[in-house]
Order: C-alpha cells, then sequence, then structure tokens
C-alpha cells in the first residue's frame, strides 16, 4: 500500500468517518457517459489539417465514451 492511502485510512479511523471502496479503474474502463463532457485539447493531440491553423486553445474535444468504453 502506498503513504497517502495509509494517511486516508488513517484519518478515516481517527475521524471515525464510513469509508467506502470504488474499483476507480474498471468504472472508468467501461462505464458510459451520460452527460456532456467536453475538455480542452491536449498539446499531445494531433490536429487535423483543417483545424492545425485554428489556435489549440479555442477548440474542445466532445467525449462520447469513457476511454474504452
Amino acid at each position: 500500500m502506498n503513504v497517502p492511502f495509509l494517511y486516508l485510512i488513517s484519518l478515516v479511523v481517527f475521524k471515525k468517518l464510513n469509508m467506502q471502496l470504488v474499483n476507480v479503474v474498471t468504472l472508468y474502463l467501461y462505464g458510459n457517459l451520460d452527460t456532456k463532457i467536453y475538455m480542452k485539447v491536449s498539446e499531445r493531440f494531433k490536429l487535423t489539417d483543417s483545424n492545425s491553423s485554428k489556435p489549440r486553445n479555442t477548440l474542445s474535444i466532445h467525449l462520447r465514451h469513457s476511454q474504452y468504453g
């Protein structure tokens, strides 16, 4: 286990809080999106010729599925 996780567990115990674990990796990999999500275009993302002349900060990407969904 890593140190931040152990710290979180000790904080939960000390403060007598409820804690629930969620498998975020599986949720991220196979989840469907039910809301519209837009994100900035990453510097690593290669633009098409029609968009390469536009400033990158004016562009966005509409996500339709999670990364592997």
